[in-house]
């Protein structure tokens, strides 16, 4: 599976879909799609990693910098459809304590209302 992400609005939000592997060499390409997204100012930044392969710790950098430039804008910024292998990595990290994960976030989109 080859790395693409794409932002697309969706219920008064911005969904960035992220497929492929997020490795040193793609990491930047998502990191600057997520924060195109904040700076856009469409709403809530939602990252949907359901189809992420594999991250590495490039990956996760991407992430909480990404983070970080919501909260400048404060634009909520939530993950979505996190694999267990990705969670996994967010968990070992602590950074499950920085990053919010919304559950259950497979089928329908929530929209977050708090940063």
């Amino acid at each position: 599976m080859s790395f693409a992400v794409e932002s697309s609005p969706e219920q008064g939000a911005v969904r960035v879909t992220v497929t492929g592997e997020v490795d040193l060499d793609t990491a930047p390409t998502m990191r600057h799609a997520v924060e195109r997204a904040v700076a856009d100012g469409e709403g809530p930044v939602l990252v949907d990693l359901g189809e992420v392969t594999f991250m590495d710790s490039s990956g996760l950098s991407a992430l909480v910098a990404s983070h970080q430039a919501a909260a400048a804008h404060s634009v909520p910024f939530r993950l979505l459809r996190v694999p267990a292998r990705v969670l996994n990595l967010i968990e070992i990290t602590g950074l499950d304590a920085v990053l919010v994960i919304v559950p259950g976030s497979g089928g329908g989109l929530p929209v977050p209302t708090d940063t």
